[in-house]
Formats: C-alpha cells, sequence, structure tokens
C-alpha cells in the first residue's frame, strides 16, 4: 500500500472541502458564534471537522484493504461523526455526546480490540478488566481532545504530533492498518490546519475534534495490542500527551471548586496561558513544544519501564501546571517588544534581501514543476486521471473567480502542486550531477523562503507571515530526525515529504504577494497539469 498516496489523497479532498463548506456553513447552521468562554470575537464557519472526516475516511476506504479492525474503525467514526456534527448544529447534551461516545467504542471492542495487559501489573488482565478499561479510556481519550479544541490550530497540532508518533513506530513495526488510518488522518488534519491557523477562518467543530479523540483513541490501543505489543503499556500516557492532563486539571479544579464536572469553564491550560497575557500563537507554541517533547521521549523510551515513563510523564506535568500555577499566584504577566524582528536599517541590504529570494522562488517553482511534467519518464494513470481534472479546475478558477486570493483559487493550486510534485518524486529517477543539482535546487528554495520571511518588508497589506503551523512541521520534522537518528532522510516518502513542504511554503510566498490571477506561477502550473494529463492520454 502507498501510504504517501492516501496521506496526500486525504489532504487533497479536505483541502478543497473547507472552502466550500465555509460558504455553506451559514446555511447549515454551523457557525460559532462568540461567548464568555471563547477567544474569537466573530462568528466563525464550524465545519472544518467534516472536511477532516470525510478526507480521513474517504481515502483510508478507497486505497485500503478494510479487514474487520479497520471496518469497525469506519463504523465507530461514523457514528461519532453523526453525534458530533448533531452537536455542532444543535448544541445538545453531554449525556447524548456520552451516548454516540459510548457506541463509536463499541464496534471496536466487540472487533477484539481491547487491552490485556497495564502499567504495574505483572500478568496479563481478565477480559472484563480489559473491556471496561479499554472503553473507559476511549471515552476519555475522545472528551481530552474535544476539551482541548480550544485555540486556533491547538487540537488539531496535538493530535499532529501524537500521530506523527503513533506513524513512526507502525512503519518501524510493519502495521500496516496503523499506518493506513494514521496516513488518512495526518492528510485530514493538514488540510484542515491550512485554514485553521489564527486568525482561523473555519473551525472544526465537535464533528472534527471528537473524530481525531476517537482515532487517536483506538490507534494507541491498536498500536500497543495489535502491531506492538513489545512495548512498555505506559508509553501511551507520553504519546497522547498534554490533553490527558489538562482535562484531568481541569476535572480537578471543577470539583473542589463545587462545580458541575462536564460544565465548560475557562480553566483549562491554555485559557490560563492566555489570562498570564501569551498571545494566542505563543500559547499554542507553548503546548506544541510541550507536546512534542512528551511525545518524542515516549518513542525513545517506547521499552523502558513503566515507572520511568509514568514518572517522566509526572514530572512534566507537575512542572508544567506548577508553573502556571506559581505565575498566577505571583500576579506575573508577559511583557512583549515593540520592535519588529527582521527589520533593517539599511536600504540597500533590505533591497536585497527582500527582492532576491523572492525574484527566485517566483522562477525556480514554475521552472521545476515545467521541467517535471516533461522530464517524467512513466506518467501513472492515477497521476494522469488527477492532472487532467485539475486542469479542468484550475481553468475554471482563473476565468471564472475574480479574486486571486479567494480559498478556491489557493486550495486548488496547492493541489495540484501536490499532485505533480508526488509524481516528480515516485517516477522521476536522478542520479549523478542531476541529483546534485535537484538537491541543490530544494536547499537554495529553503533558504529563500526563510530569508524572505526573516525579512519581510512589512508594507503590504497582505505578506508571508509563519503561523504556529509552520513551527508545528519543523517540530515534527526535527523531532522525527533526532530520534531516528537522521535515518528518516534516506527514505524515498520522507525526502517526498520534505521536498513537498518546501513547494508549499514556495507557491505560499508567491501566492500572498500576487495581486493578479495569472501569473508565471499559475501559468506553470496549468500547462505543467495539461502536459501530464496528455501525456497519459497519448
Amino acid at each position: 500500500m502507498n501510504y504517501l498516496l492516501v496521506l496526500v489523497g486525504a489532504m487533497a479532498v479536505s483541502v478543497s472541502m473547507v472552502p466550500i463548506l465555509a460558504r455553506l456553513a451559514p446555511r447549515l447552521g454551523l457557525m460559532d458564534a462568540p461567548g464568555q468562554r471563547k477567544v474569537h470575537q466573530r462568528p466563525v464557519p464550524r465545519v472544518g471537522g467534516i472536511a477532516v472526516v470525510c478526507g480521513a475516511l474517504l481515502s483510508v476506504g478507497a486505497f485500503s484493504d478494510v479487514d474487520p479492525l479497520l471496518a469497525s474503525y469506519l463504523i465507530g467514526s461514523g457514528v461519532l461523526f453523526g453525534f458530533g456534527l448533531w452537536d455542532d448544529a444543535a448544541e445538545i447534551g453531554h449525556y447524548w455526546k456520552f451516548l454516540g461516545q459510548f457506541l463509536a467504542v463499541m464496534p471496536v471492542v466487540g472487533a477484539g480490540l481491547y487491552v490485556t495487559s497495564l502499567p504495574f501489573v505483572g500478568g496479563p488482565v481478565t477480559p472484563v478488566v480489559g473491556l471496561t478499561v479499554t472503553v473507559v479510556a476511549m471515552v476519555g481519550m475522545i472528551n481530552a481532545v474535544n476539551h482541548s479544541d480550544g485555540l486556533d490550530g491547538l487540537a488539531g497540532g496535538e493530535v499532529l504530533l501524537t500521530l506523527a508518533g503513533i506513524a513512526l513506530i507502525a512503519y518501524l513495526y510493519d502495521g500496516r492498518t496503523t499506518l493506513a488510518i494514521v496516513s488518512g488522518t495526518l492528510g485530514g488534519v493538514l488540510g484542515f490546519l491550512r485554514y485553521n491557523n489564527h486568525p482561523a477562518r473555519v473551525f472544526m467543530g465537535d464533528s472534527g475534534s471528537q473524530f481525531l479523540g476517537f482515532t487517536v483513541a483506538f490507534l494507541l490501543v491498536a498500536i500497543t495490542q495489535r502491531t506492538a505489543t513489545d512495548l512498555t503499556p505506559s508509553v501511551v500516557l507520553l504519546l497522547a500527551g498534554l490533553p490527558v492532563a489538562d482535562i484531568l486539571v481541569v476535572f480537578y479544579k471543577r470539583i473542589s471548586g463545587g462545580m458541575n464536572w462536564f460544565r465548560a469553564t475557562r480553566n483549562h491550560l491554555h485559557h490560563r496561558l492566555l489570562d498570564l497575557g501569551f498571545s494566542q500563537v505563543e500559547t499554542v507554541t507553548v503546548i506544541y513544544s510541550i507536546q512534542v517533547a512528551l511525545v518524542s521521549t515516549g518513542i525513545a523510551l517506547a521499552h523502558a519501564p513503566d515507572w520511568l515513563l509514568v514518572g517522566i510523564y509526572l514530572v512534566t506535568v507537575a512542572v508544567t501546571f506548577g508553573a502556571v500555577a506559581m505565575a498566577e499566584r505571583v500576579g506575573w504577566q508577559r511583557v512583549r517588544g515593540n520592535r519588529k524582528v527582521g527589520a533593517t536599517d539599511d536600504p540597500g541590504w533590505s533591497r536585497w534581501m527582500v527582492v532576491a529570494p523572492r525574484r527566485f522562488i517566483g522562477a525556480a517553482i514554475p521552472l521545476y514543476l515545467a521541467g517535471t511534467s516533461l522530464l517524467v519518464t512513466d506518467v501513472s494513470p492515477w497521476t494522469g486521471r488527477a492532472a487532467a481534472a485539475m486542469s479542468a479546475m484550475l481553468m475554471l478558477v482563473f476565468l471564472f473567480v475574480r479574486r486571486a486570493h479567494s480559498l478556491i483559487h489557493r486550495a486548488v493550486l496547492y493541489i495540484t502542486v501536490g499532485v505533480i510534485s508526488y509524481e516528480a518524486g515516485m517516477q522521476l529517477t536522478l542520479q549523478g550531477w542531476s541529483a546534485v543539482a535537484e538537491s541543490i535546487l530544494f536547499v537554495l528554495l529553503l533558504v529563500s523562503v526563510v530569508v524572505a520571511v526573516m525579512f519581510s518588508p512589512g508594507r503590504r497589506k497582505v505578506e508571508f507571515r509563519p503561523t504556529s503551523t509552520d513551527y508545528l512541521a519543523v517540530l515534527i520534522l526535527l523531532a522525527g530526525l533526532a530520534i531516528s537518528g537522521g535515518a528518516l532522510l534516506e527514505t524515498q516518502e520522507t525526502r517526498l515529504i520534505v521536498e513537498a513542504l518546501i513547494l508549499f511554503y514556495g507557491v505560499e510566498l508567491i501566492m500572498t504577494e500576487k495581486r493578479e490571477r495569472w501569473h508565471m506561477l499559475s501559468t506553470a502550473t496549468l500547462g505543467s497539469a495539461m502536459i501530464l494529463a496528455l501525456r497519459t492520454a497519448f
């Protein structure tokens, strides 16, 4: 199975559905209004979960062999998605939500997936104990992720880090079903996060957050009970990460304060960091950093004793929440400076740093796309069909969508570039100097993007700005390379992902600064897609 194809397919569905659903959200009654415990100031479409779920499940179902275990996951996901969508539209009570969560878990345990060993327990547990623990733990994980969805990009980013850790373990143990689900979910989340950076244009809603919690819970049980049975049971704590500790602390504060367990309050970790003066992006970045530390430690010490893993988790949680509590107690507040980072007082130097990287990116990416479409020796039928479809969509968008910065315009362009770069990575075999030249090209593209961001002129109404998702992508890449000792760079899949990320950042930079609909990038993308489609047809 081609897991990269599953990921790209899910991301393509997700990223293309979001702008369409966002326009339909008011008619569907799926708008998230501002509230006392919410941080947004205007109604935001709550439809991202639909795109995430559709992208993940359609891609997994289309490219995977559905066995009983995978079927139980798909059924449970569908049930939970239905209840979540109902809640997004009608704000159902927590009792109905719990019913949906238990109904979603039942097919999974019915398929025989449940915990057989627990931390600090010498031997296997009885089926009754295992089933009970599994149901409670999975429902708890669903609610943990659901409650962490309080800031732009937060829940999706935390889950993405957990999924990346699970994917690495599944890859090492050749867990095919696990890898298929991880790949599809990663693609769905990545497509959604494109529109969920602060300030978010869409939210995922309960339909998305509960699905992600269910997926993480399912994968954690599956990877320890089916894929890698020699892992230490306590590793699931570190892989699940901060959402579990956060919801437990919240419940403790509610109970100690005499409040209803399930009544929404403003005492989650992200709320408390905001109250200390951190911005949304800073808050999300802090939580991402803690999450990647926990997940990376879990992978690195996956076979360590239970007491060590639990101890590391408890110490990390204690330090995190203890530091926040101490800051609250002494009245500490985050103070920001007013100096713009990356600015320069030298007009000549500034001009070179602003203009040169943008000119290089604007020329290199179109040339790469055009060269790829001509040099690929054997265009796959799937790529040909996808290229034909994207060519038609690009032509319609360029002709009839007036706004050059419309979500539809960007989404179609990103997907087309992704299809072309995927075909290049899979079919274009370079050796000797040509391989060196390709590596140099992508290194120069990466350096150009970094320099362009650092020396952003700040004069334009719209300009390229790094987001929390950019930080998340770098974190995942660096953590994966550190854990694998650099071995990940030797795999074709990792190389394709790195190259695709560099291309996407370059395209983002170009699209942010171009005012017109027709420019070198759009023309080269359309022409390259048409060439791939025609080469397949003839």
